[in-house]
């Protein structure tokens, strides 16, 4: 049997959970894989083989996805604070040890762990008060597990009429930006004017400058700031770092940098000749990355206004997501396929196939070692950047998903979208048993092992239901909190879902 083939028949029998089939196979069957290429790579394709060794668009570089020095240092000061699980859970988790320590069945790893790496573009060092933010946050940062979920804390608009677009949330919990589509942005302050940024703003506008914040009136309603700039409706958002900046992309083509000091526009960089559908900062600022309609997404930094590299691709471009080394970018399109570019030298290095609709959302593990992607087709598919292999398919929503982040220690994957519910994925419980069954190691004891019948799927933490918010955003902050926010729909308006 061929590699190709052998990955199609693991990747089957894991999603079915055909338990049976997996004992029989393990015990009497034994497959030797060969080298070589498929007679038919279309049929292959259409099925959701994970990637092609004869796709000769693409380069055969392997793919470093561990971290370079100064991001572990960052993440490796204070060992993180562990919730006690309730005495129900206790309960469980000591059978369910006594069961593995029975069983005795050691788990190989796929890979070991690469050497620090070093980022191959030129990267501004961390603020000194950034980095001990984040320093303090490692070490109030809560540990997540499928016996300890994540606390949610949701943020609803209301009164949008349905003109709501997209929205991001900083990592620190203290901004929220949304995007409409008459051509304006609303920023909140969520620590009430307590912030550095508020601050900064009133005393300039102390100072003589116009005041926009807007007044409180006797209906109940938040304080926000209100960004004009764009000619056409906002797509993407994205906050950097530190906070300081905010990036928009528009209908206009063009993206604008607002500075969060004095809430205005700094810089318009203008090179896409169509709607520019995301943007996003990468995880150490000053570079950031575009996709638009024109079938390109493309790098840019703060500092100039053209682009420093074009990624040309045969469709729409719908979603970018940068890789925590910044050495490699992941884009996810209309014709199915995720990819992934190394940042500089614009060579294609992977094309992940299995998706049956568009793509948009994109989340890489904080670790860099795990790709999660998801869009029209309701599944999300994880793949191991380390072995470039599929590793789970996540079913369970029942509409278009928006939205994927992972928790710090890429222990629980959540998930939003158009079926207003936020979903939690066990992301150990699907690495092992895609390790278990890949090492021939897996057996009967897997039918017994409540963990995996939570749903079809098995691995389905928790899900989440909004009255009538679909999910525009989640995200993970550096202590495992999970932010989510939506906008409210009217009862009559929820045919738009459909």
């Amino acid at each position: 049997m061929c590699t190709y083939s052998y990955e199609l028949l693991v990747t089957f029998l894991v999603d079915s959970q055909i338990t049976l089939l997996l004992r029989i196979l393990n015990k009497y069957i034994h497959f030797q894989v060969l080298k070589g290429q498929p007679q038919q790579t279309m049929a292959l394709e259409f099925l959701g083989a994970p990637f092609f060794l004869n796709d000769r668009s693409q380069s055969t570089a392997h793919i470093h996805w561990s971290l370079f020095e100064e991001q572990k240092s960052l993440l490796k000061k204070d060992p993180p604070v562990v919730i006690p699980a309730p005495e129900e859970d206790k309960k469980q988790t000591r059978s369910k040890k006594r069961k593995k320590e029975e069983e005795n069945i050691p788990v190989k790893p796929l890979q070991q762990a690469q050497p620090d790496q070093k980022s191959k573009i030129a990267l501004p060092k961390f603020p000194t008060k950034l980095e001990a933010e984040i320093l303090n946050d490692q070490r109030l940062k809560v540990s997540l597990n499928s016996s300890s979920l994540p606390s949610i804390c949701f943020y609803t608009l209301f009164n949008t009429y349905d003109s709501t677009t997209c929205m991001d949330i900083s990592r620190d919990c203290s901004l929220i930006a949304a995007g409409y589509d008459d051509c304006c942005i609303k920023l909140w302050d969520l620590n009430e004017g307590k912030s550095v940024w508020s601050q900064t703003t009133q005393k300039i506008r102390e100072n003589g400058r116009e005041n926009r914040f807007k007044k409180k009136t006797n209906l109940p309603r938040t304080e926000y700031e209100l960004l004009v700039g764009h000619s056409g409706s906002i797509f993407g958002l994205s906050f950097a770092p530190d906070n300081q900046y905010l990036l928009s992309s528009s209908e206009d083509t063009t993206i604008r940098l607002w500075s969060m000091e004095t809430k205005t526009c700094l810089v318009v960089f203008k090179g896409h000749y169509y709607p520019v559908w995301s943007v996003r900062f990468s995880p150490m600022g000053f570079y950031f990355a575009t996709c638009s309609h024109d079938g390109s997404s493309r790098l840019w930094s703060t500092n100039f206004t053209t682009p420093h590299r074009i990624y040309a691709s045969s469709s729409d471009v719908n979603c970018v997501e940068f890789h925590p080394n910044c050495n490699y970018l992941v884009t996810g399109s209309n014709d199915r396929t995720v990819k992934i570019y190394d940042l500089l030298q614009g060579l294609l290095l992977r094309t992940f196939y299995g998706h049956t609709g568009p793509i948009f959302a994109l989340a890489v593990s904080p670790d860099g070692r795990y790709l999660a992607s998801a869009g029209e087709d309701k599944t999300i598919i994880m793949w191991d950047l380390s072995t470039y292999e599929r590793v789970a398919t996540l079913k369970g929503h029942k509409g278009t998903i928006w939205s994927l982040d992972f928790s710090q220690e890429a222990t629980i994957l959540a998930s939003g979208g158009a079926d207003n519910t936020v979903r939690l994925w066990d992301i150990i419980g699907a690495t092992t048993v895609f390790q278990r069954f890949k090492n021939k190691e897996m057996d009967s004891d897997m039918e017994t092992d409540d963990s995996h019948k939570k749903n079809s799927n098995g691995f389905l933490l928790e899900t989440f239901y909004t009255k009538q918010t679909p999910v525009f955003k989640v995200l993970f902050t550096r202590r495992n909190l999970l932010m989510a926010g939506g906008a409210f729909i009217q009862s009559t308006d929820r045919s738009v879902l459909n």
